[in-house]
């Protein structure tokens, strides 16, 4: 099974997940939802779970969209693409991952405060852009996936 059909599976499952979280947790309020779609949140557990669940897919989804261009990243570097020209050689590749985000994090969209929230999300589709085409070429591996670790970290912080 190749990476973009097993990511398709993940996000199938995660939007299953969120959809019947939604509808059978009573925990899961209109406030709730924006902290975990977009923020940290610690209590109730089950809440937390599901957040940490949604925290991972976002960091999985940047690091297979990265893993793409990974394998051909010497070849840019010699080439001298940029950021601008790396997105429009992997745009259908990386909107392959983009999409899947966008989908999961409408099943928790709050329809209370929909304009801050579509701020929000296009705040983080911005973060998602930035980091899956940034080229990291002279960064090792660990330290690549430790700074997509950290900023997705900082940005629901800010949250």
């Amino acid at each position: 099974m190749n990476r973009r059909r097993g990511f398709w599976i993940y996000a199938f499952i995660t939007a299953l997940i969120l959809f019947l979280a939604r509808i059978n947790l009573p925990e899961l309020t209109l406030n709730k939802m924006q902290v975990v779609n977009f923020g940290l949140i610690s209590r109730p557990l089950r809440v937390a779970l599901l957040n940490a669940n949604v925290i991972f897919f976002d960091y999985a989804s940047i690091i297979f969209a990265r893993s793409e261009a990974d394998s051909i990243e010497s070849f840019l570097h010699f080439r001298k693409v940029g950021f601008v020209k790396r997105w429009k050689a992997f745009d259908k590749n990386f909107f392959e991952y983009l999409i899947p985000v966008i989908i999961i994090h409408m099943f928790l969209y709050n329809s209370r405060n929909w304009i801050i929230s579509l701020e929000i999300l296009a705040g983080f589709i911005i973060m998602w852009i930035v980091l899956v085409g940034l080229p990291m070429y002279r960064l090792p591996n660990w330290i690549r996936y430790v700074l997509v670790a950290v900023v997705i970290g900082i940005f629901r912080v800010l949250v």
